[in-house]
């Protein structure tokens, strides 16, 4: 139980990563709100699909 907890948290850190990786390379030139926006949902779905996957 405890080895397919650490599995899942490594996989949500490999996701993590790759997304903020990608953010990363997304234009600054988008407003901050806008910005915001869209990294919550982003992060909001990702939660989801860790947590009911």
């Amino acid at each position: 139980m405890l080895y397919a907890l650490d599995l899942l948290s490594m996989e949500s850190f490999h996701k993590h990563a790759e997304i903020n990786v990608f953010l990363g390379f997304l234009p600054f030139s988008l407003g901050s709100l806008t910005w915001k926006v869209i990294y919550i949902l982003l992060v909001d779905y990702l939660m989801r699909e860790l947590v009911f996957s």
